[in-house]
Protein backbone atom coordinates (compact mmCIF):
# COMPACT_ATOMS: atom_id res chain seq x y z
CA UNK A 1 0.00 0.00 0.00
CA UNK A 2 3.02 2.24 0.70
CA UNK A 3 4.33 1.33 -2.15
CA UNK A 4 1.75 2.38 -4.33
CA UNK A 5 0.91 5.25 -2.60
CA UNK A 6 4.57 6.60 -3.35
CA UNK A 7 4.01 5.55 -7.20
CA UNK A 8 1.15 8.02 -6.96
CA UNK A 9 2.99 10.51 -5.51
CA UNK A 10 5.74 10.52 -8.35
CA UNK A 11 2.85 10.42 -11.15
CA UNK A 12 1.36 12.89 -9.75
CA UNK A 13 4.62 15.40 -9.13
CA UNK A 14 5.65 14.35 -12.87
CA UNK A 15 2.05 15.47 -14.49
CA UNK A 16 2.44 18.64 -12.76
CA UNK A 17 5.74 19.18 -14.66
CA UNK A 18 3.76 18.00 -17.86
CA UNK A 19 1.76 21.28 -17.24
CA UNK A 20 4.02 23.28 -15.99
CA UNK A 21 6.28 23.13 -19.09
CA UNK A 22 3.68 22.64 -21.57
CA UNK A 23 2.25 25.67 -20.24
CA UNK A 24 5.82 27.44 -20.87
CA UNK A 25 5.93 25.67 -24.00
CA UNK A 26 2.45 27.23 -24.31
CA UNK A 27 1.23 24.28 -25.75
CA UNK A 28 -2.78 24.32 -25.89
CA UNK A 29 -4.77 22.42 -23.17
CA UNK A 30 -5.47 19.40 -25.68
CA UNK A 31 -1.67 18.95 -26.53
CA UNK A 32 -0.96 19.01 -22.97
CA UNK A 33 -3.48 16.32 -21.91
CA UNK A 34 -2.36 14.19 -24.77
CA UNK A 35 1.10 14.36 -23.18
CA UNK A 36 -0.43 13.01 -19.60
CA UNK A 37 -2.22 10.71 -21.33
CA UNK A 38 1.18 9.18 -23.44
CA UNK A 39 2.85 9.28 -20.10
CA UNK A 40 0.14 7.00 -18.05
CA UNK A 41 -0.29 4.38 -20.70
CA UNK A 42 3.49 4.04 -21.28
CA UNK A 43 3.50 3.42 -17.52
CA UNK A 44 0.67 0.68 -17.79
CA UNK A 45 3.03 -1.34 -19.72
CA UNK A 46 6.53 -0.56 -17.59
CA UNK A 47 7.55 -0.88 -14.05
CA UNK A 48 8.22 3.29 -12.51
CA UNK A 49 11.57 1.76 -11.37
CA UNK A 50 12.81 1.06 -14.84
CA UNK A 51 12.97 4.51 -16.41
CA UNK A 52 13.52 8.44 -15.37
CA UNK A 53 9.66 10.07 -14.73
CA UNK A 54 11.02 12.89 -16.07
CA UNK A 55 12.88 11.86 -19.39
CA UNK A 56 10.02 10.23 -20.19
CA UNK A 57 7.43 13.35 -19.52
CA UNK A 58 9.49 15.58 -21.56
CA UNK A 59 9.18 12.84 -24.25
CA UNK A 60 5.40 12.64 -23.85
CA UNK A 61 5.47 16.61 -24.61
CA UNK A 62 7.38 16.35 -27.65
CA UNK A 63 5.61 13.30 -28.97
CA UNK A 64 1.87 14.99 -27.84
CA UNK A 65 2.84 18.16 -30.12
CA UNK A 66 3.71 16.26 -33.04
CA UNK A 67 0.33 14.28 -32.55
CA UNK A 68 -1.43 17.41 -32.01
CA UNK A 69 0.13 19.01 -34.68
CA UNK A 70 1.52 21.69 -32.44
CA UNK A 71 4.94 20.95 -32.70
CA UNK A 72 7.78 22.60 -30.72
CA UNK A 73 11.34 22.03 -31.44
CA UNK A 74 13.65 19.47 -29.70
CA UNK A 75 15.79 22.31 -28.43
CA UNK A 76 12.91 24.13 -26.99
CA UNK A 77 11.15 20.96 -25.37
CA UNK A 78 14.98 20.41 -23.58
CA UNK A 79 15.39 23.63 -22.50
CA UNK A 80 12.24 24.20 -20.92
CA UNK A 81 11.98 20.98 -19.27
CA UNK A 82 15.24 21.70 -17.85
CA UNK A 83 14.46 24.91 -16.27
CA UNK A 84 11.27 23.85 -15.45
CA UNK A 85 13.06 21.00 -13.52
CA UNK A 86 15.81 23.05 -11.75
CA UNK A 87 14.62 26.54 -11.26
CA UNK A 88 17.93 27.85 -9.79
CA UNK A 89 20.05 26.48 -12.36
CA UNK A 90 21.55 28.67 -14.96
CA UNK A 91 19.98 28.27 -18.90
CA UNK A 92 21.83 25.28 -20.50
CA UNK A 93 24.45 26.05 -22.90
CA UNK A 94 24.96 24.00 -26.31
CA UNK A 95 27.27 21.50 -24.66
CA UNK A 96 27.65 17.83 -23.66
CA UNK A 97 25.01 18.25 -21.76
CA UNK A 98 22.75 19.82 -23.97
CA UNK A 99 23.22 17.31 -26.84
CA UNK A 100 22.91 13.91 -24.29
CA UNK A 101 19.38 15.53 -23.26
CA UNK A 102 18.56 16.25 -26.56
CA UNK A 103 19.86 12.45 -28.03
CA UNK A 104 18.19 11.01 -24.64
CA UNK A 105 14.58 12.38 -25.80
CA UNK A 106 15.19 11.57 -29.76
CA UNK A 107 15.99 7.60 -28.47
CA UNK A 108 13.35 7.73 -26.01
CA UNK A 109 10.89 9.02 -28.34
CA UNK A 110 11.47 5.91 -30.70
CA UNK A 111 10.83 3.79 -27.31
CA UNK A 112 8.01 5.22 -26.56
CA UNK A 113 6.52 4.87 -29.80
CA UNK A 114 7.27 1.34 -29.89
CA UNK A 115 5.71 0.18 -26.51
CA UNK A 116 2.55 2.24 -27.51
CA UNK A 117 2.66 -0.07 -30.71
CA UNK A 118 2.36 3.55 -32.50
CA UNK A 119 -1.21 4.05 -31.15
CA UNK A 120 -0.52 7.54 -30.33
CA UNK A 121 -3.88 9.14 -31.76
CA UNK A 122 -6.96 8.81 -29.85
CA UNK A 123 -10.06 10.47 -29.09
CA UNK A 124 -9.77 12.49 -25.73
CA UNK A 125 -11.54 11.97 -23.34
CA UNK A 126 -10.19 15.27 -21.89
CA UNK A 127 -12.96 17.19 -24.76
CA UNK A 128 -16.10 14.93 -23.82
CA UNK A 129 -15.03 16.08 -20.09
CA UNK A 130 -14.60 19.46 -20.94
CA UNK A 131 -18.26 19.64 -22.13
CA UNK A 132 -19.91 17.94 -19.17
CA UNK A 133 -17.98 20.17 -16.93
CA UNK A 134 -19.03 23.64 -18.76
CA UNK A 135 -22.74 22.30 -18.99
CA UNK A 136 -21.99 21.66 -15.22
CA UNK A 137 -20.90 25.39 -14.34
CA UNK A 138 -23.75 26.79 -16.72
CA UNK A 139 -26.08 25.10 -14.46
CA UNK A 140 -24.61 25.67 -10.86
CA UNK A 141 -23.22 28.86 -11.81
CA UNK A 142 -25.45 31.34 -9.50
CA UNK A 143 -24.66 28.47 -6.77
CA UNK A 144 -21.22 27.69 -6.52
CA UNK A 145 -18.07 28.42 -8.47
CA UNK A 146 -16.92 25.36 -10.22
CA UNK A 147 -13.66 25.82 -11.77
CA UNK A 148 -13.56 23.76 -15.04
CA UNK A 149 -9.97 24.04 -16.04
CA UNK A 150 -8.42 23.37 -12.27
CA UNK A 151 -10.72 20.19 -11.97
CA UNK A 152 -9.60 18.63 -15.67
CA UNK A 153 -6.11 18.90 -14.67
CA UNK A 154 -6.36 17.19 -11.54
CA UNK A 155 -8.19 14.33 -13.10
CA UNK A 156 -5.41 14.27 -15.90
CA UNK A 157 -2.66 14.21 -12.89
CA UNK A 158 -4.00 10.84 -11.21
CA UNK A 159 -5.26 8.95 -14.14
CA UNK A 160 -6.16 8.53 -17.58
CA UNK A 161 -9.99 8.51 -17.94
CA UNK A 162 -11.78 5.54 -19.75
CA UNK A 163 -14.85 6.48 -20.64
CA UNK A 164 -17.51 3.78 -21.11
CA UNK A 165 -20.94 3.52 -22.73
CA UNK A 166 -23.17 0.89 -21.66
CA UNK A 167 -24.89 -0.99 -24.31
CA UNK A 168 -23.04 0.57 -27.03
CA UNK A 169 -24.59 3.62 -26.72
CA UNK A 170 -28.02 2.52 -26.87
CA UNK A 171 -30.17 3.94 -23.88
CA UNK A 172 -33.84 3.08 -25.26
CA UNK A 173 -34.14 -0.35 -26.74
CA UNK A 174 -37.49 -1.89 -28.12
CA UNK A 175 -38.92 -4.90 -25.77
Amino acid sequence: MAERDSEARVHFSTIKYIHQAGYRLKLSSVTIATASVIYHKFFRENSLSDFDTYLIAATSLYLAGKVEEEHRKIRDIVNVCYRTLHKSKSPLDIGETFYGLRDAVANCELYILRVLRFKVAFDHPHKYLLHYLKALHDWFQPYCQLSIWGFNAMVLRYHTIDLHIPNGGQYFQKT
